[in-house]
């Protein structure tokens, strides 16, 4: 159980970096896009969208020790807490600015209405397997 249990959170790991780098590209558009930009710079900027991919690149590299690190992925949970209650501020002060955004780029809206729900669920999954580590070391 335990290999197997090994094998789903690498693969839990992986996942979330592809995501990230991924998903930035996608929603980015390869980094032409300034939807994202106008819409929250702080987080979206040219940097932030960098350093967003940067971390899809942590979460892979930490992928196959996933099963034994206890820092790391509780680290990675903090950082997707961070982006999750960032989400939920900028959707409780700039929500209604989604239906606008909408019209001019359909997918970054899609994008701003859910990454925080992702990024929740991510934030979960690594302090579950944080928590998983710390109790078998």
């Amino acid at each position: 159980m335990t290999e197997r249990t090994d094998r789903l959170i690498r693969l839990g790991f992986i996942a979330a970096g592809l995501a990230n780098i991924l998903g930035i590209l996608v929603v980015s558009r390869w980094m032409t896009s300034d939807t994202l930009r106008t819409a929250d710079p702080a987080v979206f900027g040219d940097f932030g969208l960098l350093m967003i991919m940067l971390w899809g690149l942590a979460y892979i590299g930490t992928a196959p020790m996933a099963g034994r690190a206890v820092l790391l992925p509780a680290a990675f949970a903090l950082e997707k807490l961070a982006y999750t209650l960032n989400w939920a501020f900028w959707i409780r002060d700039e929500g209604a600015s989604l239906a606008v955004i909408g019209q001019a780029d359909a997918l970054g809206a899609l994008f701003l209405r859910g990454y925080g729900l992702n990024d929740g669920l991510f934030a979960l999954f690594f302090a579950a397997v944080a928590i998983r580590n710390w109790r078998r070391a």
